[in-house]
Formats: C-alpha cells, structure tokens, sequence
C-alpha cells in the first residue's frame, strides 16, 4: 500500500472513529458490520478495540472510559496519548452521513484486504520471473477476487465458514454466482430489504431470469427460521424475481424447509452442505 492509500483510509477512519468516540449510540447499531482488522493503522486498531469492549458489554461510555480502558491495557501512550482520542473527536461533523462513511470505509477496507492477500498469495504460489509474465497475471486476475475466500474455505481444517466474516460470506455467494455467468449487484449490506444480492441471467430458449439472495452467515448452532424464509417470499414477491434463494452457512429449521419445498417453484434454499459443493464444483474449472 503506498502513502496516499494509506492518508485516504487514514482519513476514512479517523472520521468513522470520531463518530463513535462522539455518538456511543452508532457503535450499538454498526459494530457487526466492522471488524479491527478493517482499520489499516494499528493505533485505529486498538481504539476501536477499547470502543468495541463497552459495545459489547451495551455499555455507553465518554472520552474518559475510553482513555481509562486503553490505559488499563497499558495502550495510551502507544496509540499517541489522550491528545489523540481529542483528536479523534473533533473530527466529528453532525452535518456528515454516518452511514456513508461506515460504508466508504468498509469498501476501503475490504479491497485492501484482498489486494494485500492477493498479492501475498500469489509471491506463495509463482516465482518473481512467472509473476512478470502476461500469462500469469491474466491467471491471477481471472481468479480474482474470490480466490482468496476460496482458499480460506478449503485450505482451513475444521470449519472454515464459520471463521468468515458475514460481509466476506456475501462476497463468496456473490462471486460464486458471477463465476456461473450471472450478473450480479451486491447490496450495501445495512439496510438493504431483505435481499443481499440480485443475480441475473439470459438463460437460452427461456429468457431472463433474476433471483434474490438472501445470506444468512450464522453461529454454526443456530438454524434459518420460517420467518426468514417468509421475509424471502415477500421480498422475491416486491422485486418481481423469478426467485428467491436462501443461502446460509448452517441449515434450515424444518418449518422453513417445507415453506421451501411447498414453493420450489418461486424459492429456493442453498444450505451448508450446498455451498461446499457448488464452491469445490467451481475451485474445479
């Protein structure tokens, strides 16, 4: 990552701080949707982390907890000292869309996690001489992005979907289906309706064909629900689609199951076992 990347996302994530240093309500609401990870300063790592422990708890907390909690973990003085946290607060601007800063910032993050990744796998897999080479890049690049979370899935021991993040497990389904020729518009992830993702497909002798997706990346002990399967109904019915496809890391509740089955015609269900195969079917070509 050069230098202007890394002011950029800097910026990014010293106003999404400031928001939440600010406004302790935000951090409630968003704190599914970003990881530590995502910030690409470790000093934002950490006061995310300090921020992330009272949301985690449903604790409201102020500058002072804050500091008090980095101080706790001797982190203060490492992340640049209370001057920083005030910082960090006045970069917060009430006229600014929160959302769309947490969303900016999320893109931000996530392609710089693939492109870091991408980068360090493929210096595992080819030497710098075939790295230079056309052949070799146009291989790369048609593997990628999804190669990443392909290899994460089949490469870990045990259960490597559950150790996905819920946006990456969006990613996955999205870039799966574009690997079987659909086109593919991948929500925003908040707010989206009930539909994550909107694949469509010219299928010969038929015509057009559009699904909606719904993902549902849960705790491995938790089922999809008939009430899911009924917001699916509704959200198939208010888009017009053909169908619309339940996707899931575990399973279905069997109430959901027979909605699914009653109505094979207009919805459908990829469960855990589903997605193994039709990722393994794909890791094949």
């Amino acid at each position: 990552m050069n230098h202007k990347e890394i002011d950029e996302d800097s910026k990014i994530e010293r106003k999404v701080l400031g928001h939440f240093l600010f406004n302790p309500e935000y951090i409630l609401s968003l704190k599914d949707h970003l990881r530590p990870e995502d910030f690409s300063l470790e000093a934002h790592q950490t006061i995310y982390r300090a921020v992330l422990s009272f949301a985690e708890k449903g604790r409201i907390y102020d500058f002072i907890d804050v500091c008090d909690e980095l101080v706790r973990h001797r982190k203060l003085d490492e992340i640049g000292g209370a001057s920083y946290i005030v910082s960090l607060l006045q970069e917060n601007n009430p006229e600014e869309d929160m959302i769309q800063y947490v969303q900016t910032f999320g893109r931000s993050a996530r392609l710089r996690h693939k492109k870091d990744a991408g980068q360090a796998y493929a210096h595992t897999l080819y030497s710098q001489t075939a790295l230079a080479s056309l052949e070799t890049r146009q291989q790369i690049a048609r593997l990628s992005p999804s190669f990443r979370i392909f290899e994460k899935i089949l490469d870990q021991q045990g259960a490597p979907l559950d150790r996905l993040h819920w946006r990456e497990f969006e990613e996955l389904i999205a870039d799966l289906l574009e690997k079987d020729g659909y086109q593919v518009k991948l929500g925003c992830g908040t707010k989206d309706g009930g539909q994550d993702i909107i694949a469509m497909k010219e299928l010969e002798g038929v015509g057009s064909f559009m699904s909606v997706w719904q993902a549902k990346k849960l705790v491995p002990e938790k089922k999809v629900g008939l009430s899911v399967i009924r917001e699916l109904a509704d959200t198939r019915t208010q888009h017009k689609a053909s169908k619309g496809i339940i996707v899931t890391s575990t399973y279905l509740t069997r109430g959901a199951l027979e909605r699914v089955s009653q109505d094979q015609f207009i919805l459908g269900k990829v469960d855990r076992d589903d997605l193994m195969k039709w990722v393994r079917r794909i890791k094949r070509r």
